[in-house]
């Protein structure tokens, strides 16, 4: 399974602050997770602020622990986003979902959680906060 890793939870994973973040990490690292990236938009200027969180990056797409999303599928997405009634300011991140067919947050944003389960956005999506939420890492099935 592929997760996307917020912006706001970057911190919390490159410092391992908390069991969550450690069993995250573990999972990715150990037992078959990857992380989903796309080199586009608003989730590349993200990505791009925090130097940190870049560098794993770097890392996890030498040891392909990294699931690149199509940034033209990517894109395409977004646009079919525009105008839908988000809860959240977070279309790039509901986009890159949807392209990369993945069902897994990691993130602490209540309004993208409610965008993220809504079965309308992301069939299916899940939301990964804390060590009791393990049970979503599961084998990475990622398409």
């Amino acid at each position: 399974m592929c997760a996307i890793i917020d912006a706001n939870m970057y911190g919390d994973f490159i410092a391992q602050q908390g069991k969550g973040m450690k069993f995250l990490k573990k999972w990715i690292d150990r037992h078959g997770g990857r992380i989903a990236y796309v080199g586009s938009g608003r989730f590349k200027e993200e990505l791009d602020r925090h130097n940190k969180m870049r560098e794993v990056i770097e890392i996890y797409r030498d040891i392909a622990k990294l699931k690149i999303v199509n940034t033209d599928a990517f894109e395409e997405q977004e646009k079919a986003l525009a105008g839908k009634p988000l809860q959240s300011n977070d279309k790039h991140i509901i986009a890159l979902a949807r392209a990369g067919k993945i069902k897994l947050l990691v993130s602490r944003d209540r309004k993208l959680h409610a965008d993220f389960t809504d079965c309308r956005f992301v069939a299916g999506g899940k939301v990964y906060q804390n060590a009791a939420h393990g049970q979503l890492l599961k084998k990475d099935r990622c398409p």
